[in-house]
């Protein structure tokens, strides 16, 4: 069962068993000081074992006075200012260190500048391909943290604030990713990049990243993250060879393909 978006006061929260968590999509100011008690008061109600938010560094305080802990950081996330993921643990197992093969990867995309070059042509998708897009994140990823093998959640998104682009070949869908605006804060969360296994290895997820910053920053947005597979060393390579910088990582904070495992935060200023 998907986790499900509501609001909490204002705010947009995401929240359920598949993660089991609640995660802080969108705060509305209108909701401080009282959110953070809320949020935490919501996952004790439901009996999830983390709460994740993005905090601008204005609020950061409020949330710390509650036992919230900064996991990653992004800066200028939020219209200028520095953005913080910061969580509660309410099951102390969900907080737990990488591996040394987790912090090998880090390490080794850290260092790793080598520029991507444009090796495949990249369109933007339309609503008529959300049931291939549907189709390829579902071979993909045995289990995702949101419902994008339902094409009519992919049209959803679509129809806000979210442009998908993907390459095709001899016009099947082979990769895909997604640029998700955040219009108010001028950053854009770059995610959803999946490649058939028959096309990996070839620089498509690195091809659809450099289009997608060309397009955001021509649209005005001024920074770009992505919340990346820990254990990927693949995914983060793309994110450090492309100039990003590594912010943070997420502990057992997301449901993809069929554990829970740690997110890394990559960022960079376009």
């Amino acid at each position: 069962m998907p986790d499900a978006t509501t609001r909490v006061g204002r705010s947009l929260v995401h929240h359920g068993p598949l993660n089991d968590r609640v995660y802080l999509l969108k705060l509305d100011e209108h909701d401080m000081p009282g959110l953070p008690r809320m949020l935490t008061m919501m996952a004790r109600r439901e009996g999830r074992g983390k709460v994740v938010a993005k905090v601008p560094e204005r609020h950061r305080q409020a949330f710390a006075d509650e036992g919230y802990v900064t996991e990653a950081t992004v800066a200028s996330m939020m219209d200028g200012e520095d953005g913080h993921f910061m969580s509660l643990f309410i099951d102390m197992m969900r907080k737990a260190p990488l591996s040394e093969k987790e912090a090998q990867i880090i390490r080794k995309s850290q260092a790793s500048r080598k520029a991507p070059r444009q090796a495949h042509e990249v369109v933007e998708l339309e609503p008529k391909d959300a049931r291939e897009m549907a189709r390829l994140m579902e071979e993909v990823f045995p289990s995702y943290p949101f419902p994008m093998s339902n094409p009519d959640y992919i049209l959803h998104c679509m129809s806000d604030d979210v442009c998908y682009y993907g390459i095709k070949k001899k016009g099947k869908l082979v990769a895909m990713g997604a640029a998700e605006m955040d219009s108010a804060n001028s950053c854009v969360e770059m995610t959803d990049l999946a490649t058939r296994s028959s096309h990996r290895g070839m620089g498509m997820s690195s091809s659809l990243l450099m289009h997608m910053e060309e397009r955001m920053a021509e649209r005005g947005y001024r920074v770009s993250y992505t919340i990346a597979r820990s254990a990927s060393m693949g995914i983060n390579m793309v994110f450090g060879r492309a100039g990003h910088r590594y912010g943070g990582t997420l502990s057992l904070n997301t449901n993809i393909s069929g554990r829970m495992e740690h997110m890394n935060v990559w960022h960079k200023r376009l």
